[in-house]
């Protein structure tokens, strides 16, 4: 997965131990994996973009009640 590198870092900082769990036969590419963890993470941040904006509208309909 993209970024094992930096979590293998950490916990052997720690010395705690990674157990991989991954598909034996698994025809996915690499570049696919990559795509998918892309669109996760793109998604997350404009979730929480509209949130915050859907926040900052209901404050100001607040503030103008007052």
């Amino acid at each position: 997965r993209v970024g094992f590198e930096l979590f293998y870092y950490l916990f052997k900082k720690y010395h705690c131990e990674i157990i991989v769990m991954s598909d034996v036969g698994s025809e996915k590419l690499d570049s696919q994996e990559v795509f998918e963890e892309i669109v996760s993470l793109l998604n997350c941040y404009s979730m929480k973009m509209y949130s915050k904006r859907k926040c900052n509208k209901i404050k100001e309909v607040l503030q103008e009640e007052d």
